[in-house]
This record gives C-alpha cells, structure tokens and sequence, in this order.
C-alpha cells in the first residue's frame, strides 16, 4: 500500500511539472508575438517603412507622369502652330484646352 501511494504522490509531481512547462511556454510564445508585432510595426510605419516608401514612390510617378503630359503637349505644339493659317497660337488658350487635370 506504502507504494501505491508513493507512486501517487510521484506521479502527481510530474503532472504539476509538466502544467510549469506549458504555463512557461505559453508566457514565451506571447512574448515572442509583441517582438514580432513590433518589428512588423516598425518596419511598416517607421521613416524607412513601407507605406513611407509607397508614398514616396507614388510622389515619383506622379512627377513623371506630369513630366510625360508635358512632353506630349510640348511635341503637339508644332503641329498646332502649322494647322494655324497665320502660323501663330495663343500658348496660353492652347494650354488650358489641351490640359485636362
């Protein structure tokens, strides 16, 4: 009977053993989830994040597609002033009909 009952108290400590172990890797997961979710913060919203980069590229493309618009209107120019029978256009007037912001 003395050992059935030392066995008890054995297996016992072992099942309270392994509920430290799962309490304890439960705390480090967590913990591993706010590093990560930091540094998925920071990498997105910081001065060098994604969404910084994006904005800044869509500020280039923006520039170049102005730049492109331009470059057409520029290269039509000619063929306007040879339509003109006197050969002379109003830049101004041609400008605000032909750019459609």
């Amino acid at each position: 009977m003395e050992g059935e009952y030392l066995k008890m108290i054995q297996k016992n400590n072992k099942s309270k053993r392994n509920k430290g172990i799962t309490i304890t890797s439960l705390v480090i997961a967590i913990i591993l989830l706010i590093i990560l979710a930091g540094v998925t913060i920071s990498l997105l919203f910081g001065k060098s994040g994604l969404i910084v980069k994006s904005k800044e590229s869509q500020q280039i493309v923006d520039v170049a597609t102005a730049q492109d618009r331009l470059e057409l209107i520029k290269s039509d120019i000619p063929l306007k002033i040879l339509e003109n029978q006197d050969g002379t256009v109003n830049l101004k007037n041609y400008l605000r009909d032909t750019i459609h912001w």
